[in-house]
């Protein structure tokens, strides 16, 4: 009972420090939302979902595409999901510092270097796998697409604003969780697995 209590209270703590932290985070990513499906450049600031976002459809947008808005709160919609994307990413060195920082017991020798060391790697797995994400899966799959739909009439193909986004976002999260995962498993076998005397 002992045990549940403290990390009871080890996660409560953990929650009061980490939380505001990701707020913050949230807070800095978000913005009024821009008009993300016009391919002029953003008038005024940009926040950085905005570039963000941007950034996604200069690089794989199809040539010669055009947006489209199934519901009035379509961009509304992206514009969310792309900034809690965006916390999730950034905030992730704390992550995965807090998970770290409960994994390896607190009798081992040099814990805080261990600590620091985990995270480093699972943060440049984590960079690894959304950069493989973006130009390994998402790249390829949009430029293999776009070829069944390239025709020769005035009317461009159409793609649905989130549809698009979402596809991107997916494809980067999954190849990221999938980099970092291993890591994760590997540090809780190693570190709770029964010590033989």
């Amino acid at each position: 009972m002992l045990r549940r209590n403290d990390l009871v209270v080890q996660s409560t703590v953990t929650l009061k420090v980490f939380a505001p932290m990701l707020a913050a985070i949230f807070l800095a990513v978000v913005a009024i939302p821009s008009n993300i499906i016009s391919e002029s450049t953003f008038d005024g600031y940009s926040s950085m979902v905005a570039l963000f976002l941007q950034s996604i459809q200069r690089g794989l947008f199809p040539h010669g595409w055009k947006f489209i808005a199934v519901s009035p709160n379509e961009l509304l919609e992206v514009y969310i999901v792309a900034s809690l994307f965006l916390t999730l990413m950034l905030g992730s060195p704390m992550i995965s510092f807090a998970i770290f920082n409960r994994t390896v017991p607190r009798r081992v020798d040099r814990r805080r270097l261990i600590v620091c060391s985990w995270t480093t790697l699972a943060t440049v797995l984590l960079a690894a796998g959304a950069l493989s994400g973006y130009y390994i899966f998402a790249t390829p799959f949009l430029a293999a697409t776009a070829q069944f739909f390239t025709f020769s009439t005035p009317v461009p193909p159409l793609i649905d604003a989130a549809g698009f986004y979402f596809l991107v976002l997916k494809a980067i999260g999954i190849a990221s969780v999938s980099f970092t995962l291993p890591v994760y498993i590997a540090a809780l076998v190693h570190f709770r697995r029964p010590r033989s005397n």
